[in-house]
């Protein structure tokens, strides 16, 4: 009777059969995706493609930079960012690159930070994410700016720097990194204290020259002529250029700072990035160097040949007391922007 009912119906079986099998491969093929939504609600679903080829860093940046078009209208300044990573994970795989999700912090299936991963021949696996396009755009961010590679350990401070200044992977080289940043930052705050402390000098050496100019005015007229004022005028001069020769010891003085200042960051700009937990975000730059000041204040020749106003000028008080140079210790520290980046409890990698 049972092997008649099976014969009867063994269409049925057949199809009942097959959607039972369908419906396992589809459940097998689910489980490789990650439980997470999109910003939209719809489920996450990572390619599959031919990501089996490992790449180097520079060539893994280059191919971040080919795809941003594609990838930075999808990101949001408010937003762990899952939509676009998403997004930039499956168009490596698509081009063979074998790529990881990752989601940080996962609370109640939802990451508040995810980025992705990728193992590069040269430097292993590396984290890397994207600035928001509106957030890159006030920032007047170029390409290169709007990807940043990402440090993650466990129980520590997440990290971001600008991917082409990224020399390693490791999170040991970010910390060392951030020493030197926040380095340049201090130097940085302390050359900017010494550029008002030269223009104050300036200022001052400005306005004795000004009154010796006008004194030297009243010289040129012969009626103002006297032996005397012109032995005092030139005792003016003398002291004043002195005080020309220490002003220019303290110009070249800061002038080497600065060098010091270019030396240690190589010329570049580089920038770091601090995400905060309200989602706000900062970019700063290593070190903006201040111009260096060039020696303008000219030496004054002595003259000869000068009245009662004459006689006031000459005998107007023209000391100058130089304001030394701060002290690098008393200085406002440059802030510590990664103070505020929030600690990474945990993260996963989807592949």
């Amino acid at each position: 009777m049972l092997c008649m009912a099976i014969m009867n119906n063994r269409h049925r079986y057949f199809l009942l059969i097959c959607f039972l099998l369908v419906l396992f491969i589809l459940q097998g093929c689910a489980s490789n995706n990650p439980p997470y939504k999109l910003d939209s609600g719809e489920q996450v679903i990572l390619a599959n493609g031919n990501g089996s080829v490992s790449c180097s860093w520079k060539d893994l940046l280059a191919q971040v930079d080919s795809l941003l078009d594609d990838v930075l209208p999808y990101t949001k300044d408010r937003s762990s960012g899952i939509d676009s990573m998403v997004m930039l994970h499956n168009k490596l795989e698509d081009r063979g690159i074998r790529t990881a999700l990752v989601a940080v912090n996962v609370e109640a299936n939802e990451p508040f930070l995810a980025c992705i991963t990728v193992e590069t021949t040269d430097r292993g696996l590396v984290f890397l994410t994207l600035v928001p396009q509106s957030l890159g755009e006030g920032q007047s961010f170029n390409r290169s700016e709007y990807i940043q590679a990402v440090y993650l350990e466990k129980g520590e401070k997440i990290g971001f720097v600008e991917a082409k200044f990224a020399l390693s992977g490791d999170y040991s080289w970010y910390l060392d990194y951030l020493d030197r940043f926040y380095a340049a930052g201090d130097f940085y705050n302390y050359l900017e204290e010494y550029n008002k402390t030269i223009e104050k000098n300036a200022l001052r050496l400005d306005s004795i020259d000004s009154t010796n100019e006008e004194i030297r005015g009243y010289l040129d007229d012969l009626q103002y002529y006297t032996e005397q004022r012109r032995i005092a005028f030139n005792r003016r001069v003398e002291r004043y250029n002195s005080y020309i020769e220490v002003f220019d010891a303290q110009v070249e003085d800061y002038n080497f700072e600065l060098s010091q200042a270019e030396r240690l960051t190589n010329g570049t700009s580089e920038i770091i990035y601090a995400i905060k937990e309200d989602y706000s975000y900062a970019f700063v730059p290593i070190v903006l160097l201040p111009q260096v000041i060039p020696n303008v204040i000219p030496n004054v020749i002595p003259h000869l040949p000068t009245a009662a106003y004459v006689d006031t000028l000459i005998s107007s008080d023209d000391s100058y007391n130089q304001i030394p140079k701060p002290d690098r210790q008393s200085v406002e520290k440059f802030e510590r922007i990664t103070d505020d980046n929030f600690v990474v409890n945990d993260f996963k990698l989807w592949w």
